[in-house]
């Protein structure tokens, strides 16, 4: 047998002998390993995560934990929690496949993660060649990837964690590859060997297969991957239109990744838990799912705690944070403090929209079945209206540009009138974070506004009333230069019956299906139409008023505020009963005007913007909007 023949079968032996397992608690705390100091409830909950036996009084923590549960006190945990440990034994899984922890501020969820990340890396060290003992392509690499709504906070948080751990494990420093910001590698011993036999040590590639990496939430960054751990960071914050793809889409793509390494595979879903909204909630709610008389899903692991229970039960180490601490901030906010430090999910009961209904204004259809997309110009036969939320400068300025359709319509009895729906071209947002200084800089923000009263002609353009009266001076005189003499640019004042009125008119025709959007699907302000969607299904009532969220993954209503203000102006008459009927002139008042193809072509001023409106010509057969007549509908 030839020497590179022993070489494979020796490798291949060595990749099939089970390395004996270092108990969890033994790999945190020895100098051999992390070196870590854990408070007693830390160990146990540890242990639980990866099926180790308890002792006495670590049993009675749990006991303590499983009671609180059933008195509905500060934690909560899944039901059956020992039963579940047992099955999965006895089943020969090595620990629990998902492990969602829903802990408060600074509750050590991300330290307690990073170690669990620590342990799995260790395990495929001690593999040899996990590449053989997986059935994965020896040119692939092994991923752990971290995952957070961004990078940055990916990195700076749970990433920050698993590296601080892998580390500080002693065992794991002759394996070490390259550490980065946002990306660390671990050799495992064939990695090592192969690089010996390569180049005798000249080999400047890292070709360590080991690869713990920060990314922004993502489908595409997951799908394809081979990943044993996958760890889900702030999951409650994870939303299309603030991230490049929701928490539901991410934890979907990475199922399928785990699948090669089966039982070994294991997701982390961590988060403050915020809002009844999404996949954090829906992951929540199926932990405690039966089927007849045992869990539907043994092999998931959740955990409800607030931000001091893990620091308890030690009587020789001061706690980090105690419930008294936290005192100021309790009484500051006592809601905030609620979600936040006592990881109680925020209540909806105050929603103020249903989110079935918001979803049906954003599936991209007009009422006649046309396919509606973000449009750049307007046409004549339509008359448009224009509203802007400046908002602070360090905030986004939302704006909105829709029109009227008058389309045959279910009044609720059977009888078919016709009836106005708004139908909106432009939904969209300046970003600080993706202008100099992360400032909003008017001066661009009034030449893009130029450009898009040049291409739809609005009847009017309003902005909220804050520090707005600089701005609107210059759009006139812009107005004016253009030789524009139709389009009225004015402040909204927005009193509090103001408000009143634009919600419950938006609410009406929302309700009654009269408001569509496109579908954020394929847009080039893709983001934006996701997150105006999720303003909307955030948005709440307290003391009677209409508000944004202070707490939780969407505090913004910037964009909402435009839509509402939008539909209201243009049928808000029609449904407050103040008229019969939608004036037919302001239809009819656009003859003669410009068409989206011969509108002047692009923006100035602002990268994004014009790569969102250049170079999109469109031909005329294509835009059913030029076969309708004046009243909207299909000719």
């Amino acid at each position: 047998m030839s020497q590179g023949s022993l070489d494979l079968l020796g490798n291949f032996e060595r990749a099939m002998v089970t390395p004996p397992r270092v108990p969890i608690c033994e790999f945190a705390e020895s100098s051999d390993y992390l070196g870590k100091n854990l408070f007693p409830a830390q160990r146990v909950m540890l242990k639980l995560w990866f099926l180790e036996e308890l002792t006495g009084p670590e049993e009675d923590i749990l006991t303590k934990w499983i009671q609180s549960s059933a008195d509905g006190g500060e934690v909560t945990i899944c039901p059956m929690i020992r039963e579940r440990v047992d099955y999965l034994r006895d089943n020969k899984y090595p620990h629990f496949q998902l492990v969602q922890l829903v802990g408060g501020r600074r509750s050590s969820k991300g330290f307690m993660t990073g170690i669990g990340i620590a342990y799995k890396v260790y395990g495929l060290v001690q593999m040899d060649d996990p590449m053989t003992w997986y059935g994965i392509d020896p040119d692939k690499e092994i991923y752990v990837p971290i995952i957070a709504a961004s990078q940055k906070q990916a990195t700076d948080f749970q990433y920050a964690d698993a590296y601080s751990s892998i580390r500080s494990c002693e065992a794991l420093r002759p394996y070490w590859g390259k550490g980065m910001e946002t990306e660390l590698s671990v050799h495992t011993p064939a990695d090592l060997r192969k690089l010996q036999r390569l180049a005798q040590g000249r080999e400047t590639r890292d070709m360590a297969k080991i690869r713990v990496a920060a990314l922004a939430s993502s489908a595409d960054t997951i799908r394809g991957s081979a990943s044993i751990v996958i760890a889900m960071d702030e999951v409650a914050q994870m939303l299309a239109g603030e991230s490049r793809r929701s928490a539901g889409e991410v934890y979907a793509a990475a199922v399928p990744s785990l699948r090669q390494f089966d039982l070994d595979g294991l997701v982390f879903a961590n988060s403050s838990p915020y809002t009844k909204v999404g996949l954090f909630w829906d992951l929540y709610e199926q932990s405690f799912m039966l089927e007849g008389a045992f869990p539907a899903f043994p092999e998931r692991f959740m955990m409800q705690f607030p931000s001091w229970t893990m620091y308890e039960n030690d009587e020789g180490r001061k706690p980090l944070i105690t419930y008294s601490m936290l005192k100021q901030e309790r009484k500051a906010d006592p809601d905030k403090f609620r979600v936040e430090y006592m990881a109680q999910f925020a209540e909806t009961v105050d929603a103020y929209l249903r989110p079935e209904m918001v979803d049906r204004m954003f599936t991209g259809a007009a009422p006649d079945g046309r396919v509606l997309k973000t449009e750049h110009a307007g046409i004549g036969i339509f008359q448009y209206k224009a509203h802007g939320d400046p908002s602070q400068t360090t905030a986004n300025f939302g704006f909105a540009i829709g029109h009227v359709e008058i389309h045959p319509t279910d009044d609720g009895e059977g009888n078919v009138i016709d009836a106005p729906h708004v139908v909106f071209d432009l939904i969209d947002a300046f970003y600080p974070g993706e202008m100099k200084d992360e400032v909003i800089d008017w001066f661009v923000v009034m030449d893009v506004f130029t450009e898009l009263i040049r291409n739809f002609r609005p009847y009017e353009w309003t902005f909220d009333q804050f520090d707005s009266a600089q701005a609107i001076q210059q759009l006139r005189r812009k107005v004016v230069e253009m030789g524009i003499n139709d389009v009225r640019v004015r402040e909204k004042t927005a009193t509090p019956a103001v408000n009143q009125r634009r919600w419950d008119n938006f609410k009406a025709a929302l309700y009654l299906g009269r408001v569509h959007a496109p579908a954020p699907v394929g847009q080039l302000n893709a983001r934006s139409l996701e997150l105006v969607k999720d303003e909307l299904k955030f948005l709440q009532v307290k003391n009677g008023k209409v508000v944004k969220q202070d707490i939780g993954p969407v505090t913004t209503k910037d964009m909402a505020d435009c839509v509402a203000e939008v539909t209201d102006a243009l049928i808000g008459d029609s449904l407050s009963g103040t008229k019969a009927a939608l004036g037919a002139q302001r239809l009819q008042a656009g003859e003669g005007r410009r068409t989206r193809e011969n509108a002047p072509g692009g923006l100035r001023g602002m990268s994004g913007f014009r790569e969102f409106y250049e170079g999109r010509p469109r031909d005329s057969s294509d835009d059913p909007a030029r076969s309708m007549d004046r009243r909207g509908r299909r000719r």
